[in-house]
């Protein structure tokens, strides 16, 4: 994997389009909105409505299974489904009984777009509309478009946990993407572009901004770190986070561990494993 070409920026991972050995647990996942000013907003069931959640982890109402071949939203634990009946702005969005039949049910996960669009009502989309509701927020149907982030939708696998990872003893290196495909710490924003999802489920670290996944190809000190298109049976993308020493190591490259080039450039590298080595002293925080 030594050749490896840059991906869409705006990538998702659907569980239907993966058929390589992905696997997403019970096949649940979450619907995390792009939407930043409020940190890991994400679609929930709240009895026969749906609303937006604020939090990483462990919120109700929050697991959903999406088929891509009948296009029903499904929430877990529950036989109802996403349903829209009103096509136009502000139109209601809430869930119903699931019917495969029923349109009003139907839906598609644009995997250029990100956006979830309504197969019966041509054109419209599932909007979240965060300042609404006196900041609340508010899940409604809203003509497609991609003038902002309240359309753009990851949907992550329900074994993921909502994270920032940051330096310990590097300060104000959270980890984010960086232009040239690279991976790099900078000061806390408090958004998308620093916000992970860690699944150790799957040994993978999805950037939220891309939907990628933390790769690395070169074994070697100093290798290069970037994200790719995640891949299932990828071992580059392979990781686990020793939470007692705060370090990330590289599953398939043994004896690799995630860093630092230094505390200033905090350019992101894999370094021979060392506890003593402050560059590599890094912590995967859930939300």
């Amino acid at each position: 994997m030594l050749a490896q070409q840059p991906e869409p920026a705006m990538g998702i991972m659907d569980p239907n389009d993966i058929t390589d050995g992905w696997t997403f647990s019970d096949g649940s996942v979450r619907f995390y909105t792009m939407e930043s000013s409020k940190p890991f907003a994400q679609l929930v069931r709240n009895g026969d409505n749906v609303a937006i959640a604020f939090g990483g982890n462990n919120v109700a109402g929050s697991q959903w299974y999406y088929d891509a071949s009948t296009h029903l939203v499904k929430a877990k634990v529950s036989n109802m489904c996403l349903d829209a009946y009103q096509p136009w702005d502000g139109g209601i969005v809430h869930v119903y009984a699931c019917n495969v039949n029923e349109a009003n049910q139907h839906w598609n996960m644009d995997s250029t777009t990100n956006q979830l669009k309504h197969l019966k009502h041509n054109g419209f989309c599932l909007d979240a509309d965060l300042s609404a509701n006196n900041g609340a927020g508010k899940l409604q149907l809203w003509g497609c478009h991609l003038n902002n982030n309240n359309q753009v939708w990851r949907m992550i696998p329900a074994t993921a946990v909502a994270a920032t990872v940051h330096g310990s003893s590097v300060i104000n290196a959270y980890l984010q993407p960086a232009p040239q495909d690279k991976i790099v710490g900078a000061v806390s924003t408090g958004k998308w572009e620093q916000h992970w999802f860690w699944d150790a489920n799957s040994n993978h670290l999805i950037s939220k901004i891309n939907g990628q996944c933390l790769d690395a190809y070169e074994a070697w000190n100093g290798g290069r770190v970037h994200t790719y298109a995640c891949i299932a049976t990828e071992g580059n993308q392979k990781w686990s986070y020793d939470a007692t020493n705060q370090m990330i190591k590289h599953v398939k490259h043994a004896g690799f561990c995630l860093a630092f080039d230094n505390a200033s450039n905090k350019l992101m590298q894999l370094k021979s494993c060392n506890t003593g080595d402050n560059t590599q002293r890094i912590i995967i925080e859930a939300a």
